[in-house]
């Protein structure tokens, strides 16, 4: 089972900049230009960003939280046994989650661009946004090392400040777009 497993999630992994093409495929005929135009990239970037997150997962985190699981004891009368489904249900909690996760600057371009975000207000929830990313670190990085938390928390802090870069150019196009409406109309 535990090979099935694995087959599944590195086919998954391997074939996502294809998967994400054909669903691009599937949702373009179904855009306006402008929209087409604004998502001009998107295959690269969240096909880059997701094999990003998973190299993250698997060469920084794994190797340190691997060896905090291996080493972490009870008692001495406990023995720790790691079996090989335990080691690839690990491996996979260190490496799709961070995959996933880096796709939030995609995820707040497309809510920027819906008009649900701005970048003030990305700026001004920025503590709550510690808190979230704090919660999330500890919740993907299953031991209670501090160092394993704060390596999964930085990164994901530097994506919510590139979100909020992301959103200013968003927000600005549409600042100029509606002064390019003012002056047609006004």
């Amino acid at each position: 089972m535990c090979h099935i497993k694995v087959s599944l999630w590195l086919g998954f992994i391997v074939s996502f900049p294809y998967i994400f093409y054909e669903f691009w495929k599937f949702i373009k005929p179904g855009l306006y230009k402008k929209e087409i135009k604004a998502a001009r990239g998107m295959v690269f970037i969240c096909s880059f960003l997701f094999l990003f997150g998973v190299a993250f997962g698997y060469f920084l985190i794994s190797p340190v939280a691997v060896t905090f699981l291996a080493s972490y004891s009870v008692s001495p009368d406990v023995v720790n046994t790691t079996t090989l489904d335990s080691f690839v249900d690990n491996m996979t909690m260190f490496t799709l989650p961070m995959g996933l996760i880096f796709e939030l600057p995609v995820v707040i371009y497309f809510l920027a661009k819906i008009g649900i975000v701005s970048s003030p207000m990305l700026a001004q929830y920025r503590r709550h946004a510690v808190v979230v990313i704090t919660i999330l670190s500890a919740i993907i990085t299953p031991t209670t090392d501090i160092f394993t938390m704060t390596l999964v928390g930085l990164p994901l802090y530097a994506l919510y400040e590139i979100s909020i870069i992301v959103t200013k150019k968003v927000d600005q196009e549409r600042a100029a777009k509606d002064l390019i409406d003012d002056t047609e109309n006004g």
